[in-house]
């Protein structure tokens, strides 16, 4: 494969090699013009983060094994004229381990042109969701943690509140947490009619990297956002005003019964998320930044 990218670089010629994620880095050779690598996350940063939360001996030395390696191999940077990556706090990160990578924010954006429906939808008023790839652990952990800790909080609140998992790859741990209010549905067609249907959406993360989807596209469809603080790491929106947050069980339950049992609140906040989103998260605005 390196071979077969040298010769389509030395046959285009092209002005710009934008390398998406670091895995990719390999195959960039000799160029005559620009250099990118597009991280999009701190992997480093992630896996210090999934480590932490391993109480498994064995599984924090395999993990520990694999963070060497990586934070090796993220120094093919300096061999870049650039890097890219979504999020301050990943970039800030990074820039403290290697000193002399020239890294640049550009933002996660949302496709405003995509968020329609097919039809007219109406949130179903103790519909939460929890969106994501479910391949990816911290998306397992956060479904398991808020199934298990936060939710039965809500039920003795709101008996009649739902609970929808919705993402490819479920594994078997998330696919047991299936039952009569809550449905894991794996990988559905139309993402944007799920969020549509639902009152409040939730990133109930608790270790991870980069900034997440699950929280950018329920808010610019106007659907309110309970989150952790690492569900919404990198991004700068007001908590109280565009979403809510929470790090304990306890305080992130209340914040979703708040939203389900306010109407007029749960309304008011997701208009503000939606102009919010609009404002900094547009991606012809975002596009346009990469470019510069």
């Amino acid at each position: 494969m390196t071979i077969e990218f040298q010769r389509t670089i030395e046959r285009f010629q092209p002005d710009i090699v934008h390398a998406h994620l670091i895995r990719m880095a390999p195959y960039v050779g000799r160029t005559n013009g620009a250099t990118i690598l597009d991280l999009s996350d701190a992997v480093s940063l992630y896996l210090r983060r999934f480590k932490k939360s391993q109480k498994n001996i064995f599984f924090r030395f395999l993990i520990g094994t694999e963070l060497l390696r990586v934070e090796r191999f993220e120094r093919v940077l300096l061999q870049f004229d650039g890097a890219i990556m979504c999020s301050s706090v990943d970039a800030g990160f990074m820039q403290e381990r290697i000193k002399n990578g020239k890294i640049s924010i550009v933002n996660n954006g949302v496709d405003l042109n995509g968020l329609t429906s097919p039809r007219q939808l109406l949130p179903d008023p103790v519909r939460i969701i929890f969106s994501g790839n479910m391949s990816y652990y911290p998306n397992a952990d956060g479904a398991r943690f808020f199934a298990s800790e936060i939710f039965p909080k809500i039920r003795e609140e709101i008996p009649h509140a739902q609970l929808f998992i919705v993402g490819q790859e479920p594994p078997r741990s998330v696919r047991s947490l299936s039952s009569s209010d809550i449905s894991v549905t794996g990988f559905v067609d139309d993402i944007h009619a799920e969020y549509l249907k639902s009152a409040v959406a939730v990133s109930p993360l608790r270790f991870g990297a980069g900034t997440p989807y699950k929280v950018l596209e329920p808010m610019a469809l106007g659907v309110p956002v309970v989150a952790t603080s690492v569900g919404v790491e990198g991004l700068d929106f007001r908590g109280g005003k565009e979403i809510l947050i929470s790090d304990d069980p306890i305080s992130f339950a209340e914040n979703v019964i708040y939203l389900l049992k306010n109407p007029s609140e749960r309304a008011k906040i997701g208009r503000a998320a939606k102009r919010a989103v609009l404002k900094n998260h547009a991606i012809d605005a975002i596009g346009n930044h990469l470019i510069r």
